[in-house]
This record gives structure tokens, C-alpha cells and sequence, in this order.
């Protein structure tokens, strides 16, 4: 999954290493998967109220999907495609959901 208009971090890369650094260190037997899910989908709540994340789309690095997509179709297959391969890799994966969020005052 890539943000194209984000924070200048190649997400796909950075993915790609932390899973290599799992795969060879066979000690890693769980991994938790937690993060702002609906940020990327929805964007982010601010002062204003809730905001596109700078107008970025996701983008499906593997091309399965092409083009421009609605956002939680390739939140959606990323997470599923991380969280196969931890399965693959024999690691214990905990997927932690959104907190319920009520904007912000």
C-alpha cells in the first residue's frame, strides 16, 4: 500500500523490512498489528473536523488493483496480504481494531 501524498516514507519499503526482519529473527513468534485504521480510510480528525489526509490516495503497490481505488479497498488488501504473510511465516498475529473515536470538541 503506498499513500502518494503523504509524509515522504516509502510505506512499501519500510513494510518490506520489517517483515525481513522478522523472517530472520526466528524469535518473533507474535506480532500486533495496531495503528489508526480509519485515518487512512476516513483521514484524520483535527481541529476542523475530520480531513482528508492532504487529498493522498492509496495505491496498490502489487498491481492488483489499479489505478486510484476507494481507500478502504486497499486498506483492506494490504492489511489482508500482512497479515498472510506473518501466518506463512508461522507468527502469532494479534490484529487490534480502532478505538472508537468521537471527533474532536
Amino acid at each position: 500500500m503506498t499513500n502518494k501524498n503523504d509524509d515522504g516514507v516509502d510505506k512499501a519499503r519500510h513494510n518490506a523490512a520489517i517483515i525481513n526482519f522478522i523472517n530472520s529473527h526466528s524469535i518473533v513468534k507474535t506480532v500486533i498489528l495496531v495503528s489508526r485504521w480509519g485515518s487512512y480510510i476516513r483521514g484524520r480528525w483535527t481541529k476542523k473536523g475530520e480531513e482528508d489526509l492532504g487529498g493522498g490516495h492509496l495505491y496498490d503497490d502489487y498491481g492488483e488493483y489499479p489505478g486510484v481505488q476507494p481507500k478502504a479497498i486497499i486498506v483492506n488488501i494490504g492489511l489482508k496480504r500482512a497479515v498472510e504473510k506473518l501466518l506463512s511465516m508461522n507468527c502469532h498475529v494479534v490484529l487490534v481494531t480502532d478505538v472508537p473515536e468521537i471527533g474532536s470538541m
